[in-house]
């Protein structure tokens, strides 16, 4: 049985989800669990989900209109919570297709190596492909974060993240149902007392 679930929220990026589902469950590492959430996509990209249901490893959760990515992986978390399976944790990746299985596979591996840590899969943020927009806007909050946080984190919005089982059930009581609640995360790592 693998040990990792993986998370993929999902709002306005439906196509890109027939190859991200192909991508992960198609994976010799181990047979992922995986959870999506429809977090009240348009009627007409419903072909998208029926689709990633024909896999009997994906679970679809549902909201019938968008709460937020916050509340997205919370809804997953609470579902993942109650199968009480014994796995180790989850792996989140966004919808969008920017996240490369070999980094997932990574993520998954370090959070079985480290169960009691926050694995965050890292975006390097150079290069002429970058839009200057998100370098600065990286920057400053890394900046923020190291120095008036204390939180040594060169990623603040990835959302390709490890998150053991035990972090996941303290996570549902944190504060923020949209993309705030990736900020929060990291900020609760310091009074969950887990590492980075």
């Amino acid at each position: 049985m693998p040990q990792i679930s993986v998370i993929v929220p999902v709002y306005k990026v439906e196509k890109y989800i027939d190859r991200c589902v192909r991508s992960i469950l198609g994976q010799t590492y181990t047979d992922f669990e995986l959870i999506l959430v429809d977090d009240g996509s348009r009627p007409e990209n419903q072909i998208w989900f029926e689709r990633a249901m024909a896999y009997p490893q994906c679970t679809l959760l549902r909201h019938e209109e968008n709460r937020g990515k916050g509340r997205a992986l919370k809804t997953a978390l609470e579902y993942f919570l109650s199968l009480n399976n014994g796995h180790v944790g989850v792996v989140t990746l966004d919808g969008d297709g920017q996240h490369a299985m070999p980094d997932v596979i990574n993520c998954a591996k370090a959070l079985e190596e480290h169960p009691k840590r926050l694995i965050l899969g890292v975006r390097t943020f150079s290069g002429d492909d970058v839009p200057t927009r998100s370098r600065m806007g990286n920057n400053i909050t890394s900046f923020v974060f190291r120095v008036l946080c204390g939180i040594p984190v060169t990623d603040t919005q990835t959302g390709l993240r490890g998150i053991s089982a035990e972090f996941g059930r303290y996570l549902l009581d944190v504060k923020g149902e949209r993309f705030e609640f990736e900020t929060n995360m990291l900020l609760e790592t310091r009074r969950a007392e887990v590492s980075i």
